[in-house]
């Protein structure tokens, strides 16, 4: 793929040795696979633009020190994903805690003892991981309300982004204290009245992510009959890749699932008017995926 074509990514990798698909010889290993993966995805953003990366903690044996069953613990896949994200170039802005609701099960509890050190609480959350792309650039972007080359490099709002002032006394916007218009090249996306045409979010949707726990029921895949419906061991919510394409980009972008499963990620983005892009190198979910998206809303997939 073309450098810096896509302008938001939305994905949850395949968590390590969770699955019948996804298993590695030890952490290392799976982290090695993460790193090229992710560098590609840093790659292929554009400047200025959004990650929103789903993963959940496990209890499972890293496989470094021992294989036997004492070498089990609970391992924080999202502390070692910001980690990796900001180490390749990426800068980490908030993580939002996935409440997958109420448990159903007692298997972390021991009954039998109700004494001190033999009770654990169940997972119920995962992350839904923010990351920002700022690559520096320190080109000169003329003024967007003047549109003057007459600019100064001011500051900076975050890790490699770079603002600039408006020196043009006759700009049409000027400070109570006479300072020009303060921008940056992420400003040409976030002012701009074009792209922001037909792209408001509405209140309600802002307003359901307003607290950074969020309660998202987990996909449905198994019937009364223990059959799986689905077609995929590991579906993830729709909501997650509607938070990142509402909130991240606008009409007619490319959003990148780059571990797309069934598609969930393309289906929303077809829906919001965005070009959905899945990659997915298991061949054998494919009939499945063209069963879940509509034909037409199936845009690009790839399986290498």
């Amino acid at each position: 793929m073309k450098n810096e074509s896509i302008h938001c990514m939305v994905t949850s990798p395949p968590y390590y040795n969770a699955r019948e698909y996804s298993h590695w010889k030890n952490l290392d290993k799976y982290f090695d696979d993460m790193k090229k993966i992710i560098k590609e995805c840093y790659r292929v953003l554009d400047n200025h633009r959004v990650f929103i990366f789903n993963v959940g903690d496990i209890f499972d044996n890293d496989n470094l020190y021992t294989s036997s069953v004492w070498g089990k613990r609970r391992l924080p896949l999202g502390a070692y994903f910001i980690n990796l994200f900001e180490k390749i170039g990426f800068t980490f802005v908030d993580d939002i805690i996935w409440d997958k609701g109420e448990v159903q099960s007692e298997r972390h509890k021991n009954g039998a003892r109700p004494y001190p050190f033999y009770q654990y609480p169940m997972n119920c959350y995962e992350h839904i991981l923010v990351f920002h792309k700022h690559r520096l650039d320190m080109a000169r972007y003329p003024c967007p309300i003047c549109g003057a080359l007459q600019v100064n490099g001011n500051s900076y709002t975050e890790k490699g982004l770079k603002s600039w002032e408006c020196k043009n006394i006759d700009c049409f916007i000027r400070s109570e204290s006479n300072r020009g218009k303060r921008f940056s090249a992420k400003t040409y996306n976030t002012q701009s009245v074009d792209k922001n045409k037909g792209t408001e979010i509405d209140k309600d949707f802002v307003y359901s992510w307003r607290r950074d726990i969020k309660k998202i029921n987990p996909v449905i895949k198994i019937n009364s009959k223990g059959k799986n419906i689905i077609g995929h061991t590991a579906p993830f919510p729709r909501e997650i890749p509607e938070f990142a394409v509402r909130m991240f980009s606008y009409i007619n972008e490319k959003v990148l699932d780059p571990f797309s499963g069934l598609g969930t990620s393309i289906k929303v983005a077809a829906e919001l008017n965005r070009q959905g892009i899945g990659i997915e190198k298991d061949i054998s979910i494919k009939n499945n995926v063209y069963n879940f998206i509509k034909k037409d809303d199936l845009l690009e997939l790839d399986y290498d």
